[in-house]
């Protein structure tokens, strides 16, 4: 018998792929991969001295690990990599962070590392070229 959690996950996946993602640019150098991502957001906060907080959002992609290819070889996001997401004749660029210190620019969302989320910022907005 197979695994059932991880059938499942695998499962969520191609649902997710399918149904509810779209197409973005990851870059990092002059390396680049096109990918199926769906889009999330994160937040959280963290303790600053005197018992100040700061408050943190992200938006997020969710894409298949095993297609995060960079130069023939399956990549982990790293800080400072890009993603580029075309909408409404517009080209948003968000750059990978690392969004607190308490909080990783990348995490699995699934026990079996076949999805990804990874943490960005806006950091560009221009009019995308036909």
């Amino acid at each position: 018998m197979g695994d059932m959690m991880q059938d499942g996950a695998a499962w969520l996946d191609e649902q997710q792929r399918t149904h509810v993602s779209r197409t973005v640019v990851y870059r990092r150098g002059t390396a680049s991969v096109t990918l199926a991502a769906t889009i999330g957001s994160s937040d959280g906060s963290v303790s600053l001295d005197y018992g100040a907080r700061e408050r943190w959002e992200s938006r997020d992609y969710l894409v298949r690990a095993a297609d995060l290819v960079l130069e023939d070889e399956v990549a982990l996001p790293a800080v400072g990599d890009l993603i580029v997401e075309t909408d409404g004749g517009k080209e948003f660029t968000y750059q990978v962070l690392q969004p607190s210190v308490e909080e990783p620019a990348y995490r699995y969302t699934d026990g079996h590392r076949i999805r990804l989320r990874i943490h960005t910022k806006l950091v560009a907005t221009e009019t995308a070229i036909p």
